[in-house]
């Protein structure tokens, strides 16, 4: 287990764990390296940055995707160790176009300090440039994929062949934002138990939401 706040500057730089390869919810992972938030989040602010085969238990988040093109998150795991309210696993802020979140499993991220109306997310996407999320497995999130912010970068997040069950709050995929600059490409996704499942809260009236071919099951 390692306590750490880490910032990655530089660009290509691989972070490996031992179940490197492996996705989030495979049979097949042995012991994990566990990255937990006590010190800090970790921080992406390079290009080309790819997280592989980790765990991670967070309090308040976990990955900060802060700046830099192209980076990778993928094969790991998720899990709310602390008791909190408002935040996120991974957020794709302003800055990292081109991050893909793929294979990981996001599970127990749900709000558990006793305020109402309060919200955790699994992945939090602010630019959507070229931002995909895929394969990945949300289970008993408070909101899955949240995406908007006052000032996008205008782009499409793709969020396509992801299963998604038990999703408490705000949806498998929450649509925030009424600027055009956010369009939504939502496909090939199995939601079951979300109530709603995919949530168009605020959009603009030029913006472009391509939602089909998902699975949807009570």
């Amino acid at each position: 287990t390692y306590d750490e706040d880490l910032a990655i500057t530089t660009e290509g730089l691989t972070l490996e764990g031992p179940n490197a390869g492996l996705a989030g919810d495979s049979d097949e992972r042995g012991d994990e390296a566990t990255i937990t938030d006590a010190n800090g989040r970790l921080v992406i602010e390079a290009s080309d940055v790819t997280i592989d085969g980790l765990n991670f238990e967070f309090d308040e988040s976990a990955i900060q995707s802060k700046s830099g093109d192209d980076n990778l998150i993928t094969n790991s795991r998720f899990e709310l160790t602390g008791t909190t309210s408002d935040t996120y696993a991974i957020r794709v802020g302003g800055g990292s176009p081109g991050t893909d979140v793929t294979n990981n499993l996001f599970t127990d991220i749900v709000s558990n300090d006793g305020v109402s109306g309060d919200n955790v997310n699994g992945v939090v996407v602010t630019d959507p440039r070229d931002t995909r999320v895929a394969n990945n497995v949300f289970s008993s999130v408070d909101t899955a994929v949240s995406a908007g912010d006052k000032d996008p970068e205008a782009g499409t997040l793709v969020v396509e062949n992801n299963e998604f069950s038990d999703i408490t709050q705000l949806g498998a995929v929450l649509l925030n934002n009424g600027d055009a600059g956010l369009d939504a490409d939502i496909n090939n996704n199995t939601i079951r138990s979300s109530d709603p499942g995919i949530f168009i809260f605020k959009a603009s009236s030029s913006a472009s939401f391509t939602i089909e071919d998902n699975t949807f099951a009570g």
